[in-house]
This record gives C-alpha cells, structure tokens and sequence, in this order.
C-alpha cells in the first residue's frame, strides 16, 4: 500500500480529532481508529464494508462472516507484518485476553479505548504491520 505524500499531516490531523473523540463501538473504537488512520495516510478505506456496527459484538461477527476471526486478523491479511514498525505502521497490543489495534507514532503506540485515545509505549507492540 502507497501512502500519500502528506501521510504525516493527514496522521496528525486523525490523532488529533481523535483526541477530542470518545469510544463508541464502530465508530470510535481502536479498530476504525486504525481504519481511519490508514484511509488518511493512503487514501485506501480497508474497513470500507465494516463501519458502522452498534457493538464490539456485531462487529466480530461481520468480520467472521467474511472469514476474519477477529481484526487483527483483518489487519493481517491485508498489510505485511513488520519487525521493525515506523511512523504511521499498525500495531497490536494485548490486554489480558484481548487485542487491540493502533498506530505508531514517536516513541509510542497512539490507540482508542475505553476512555479515550491512548498513548502506549512502544515496548508493548506485539506484533505490527507495515502501511
């Protein structure tokens, strides 16, 4: 996938409206802040089929009916995994029994929960993916 020329600006301008955001499931949530992210940075909407689910629920199970068994599974069989994320790569972190997406950015992983966008350190990526 191609990023545009001004992925950078376009990056900070999704963090930055994130910033103000709070989480509601296919909205708001790590999974369209990952999509939103990736359509900023290369004009390509990933999710385009996925937006728009009332909860975390409804949206597991459209993704399953398209052979996904969760998002990270979206993500990985849509972009290539990196051992070595830049600015603007996908990264998973895990919560317990839970993963979750977001974006690396600096020293950090940028990710929507619960309470709001996140900002993780970078020794918590699991695994990422390259934009």
């Amino acid at each position: 996938m191609t990023r545009v020329q001004d992925w950078q600006s376009r990056l900070q301008a999704v963090i930055a409206e994130y910033s103000d955001r709070s989480f509601v499931d296919g909205v708001s949530d790590c999974a369209m802040f990952s999509a939103d992210a990736v359509l900023a940075m290369t004009g390509r909407d990933v999710a385009a089929g996925f937006r728009g689910y009332d909860t975390q629920a409804e949206g597991l199970d459209r993704l399953q009916s398209e052979g996904f068994r969760s998002h990270v599974d979206f993500v990985a069989a849509h972009f290539h995994e990196s051992q070595s994320p830049r600015a603007g790569d996908l990264a998973v972190l895990t919560f317990g029994s839970e993963e979750a997406t977001g974006v690396v950015q600096g020293r950090g992983v940028y990710m929507m929960g619960p309470r709001g966008l996140v900002l993780f350190p970078r020794s918590w990526i699991e695994r990422s993916f390259e934009v």
